[in-house]
């Protein structure tokens, strides 16, 4: 499985921002996703799956990040 996990979404790279201990809404990233912040605050990238069971979990991803321009 990539990025883009299985059919229905499980499994999806996803990104959550948290600030003031508050945890945005996931935002879907898949494969080629990208976003830009609302708010600013500690960027949490993970896989669509339950908080509790991850030990089945393997394999590796890589994340890039690319700084925009001042507006």
């Amino acid at each position: 499985m990539d990025a883009d996990g299985k059919e229905g979404r499980a499994g999806r790279l996803v990104e959550m921002v948290m600030r003031n201990l508050d945890l945005n809404e996931p935002f879907d990233l898949g494969a080629k996703g990208s976003f830009v912040p609302e708010t600013e605050g500690a960027l949490y990238v993970r896989y669509r799956d339950a908080w509790n069971p991850i030990e089945d979990n393997d394999g590796t991803i890589s994340v890039y990040f690319r700084r925009t321009p001042s507006k």
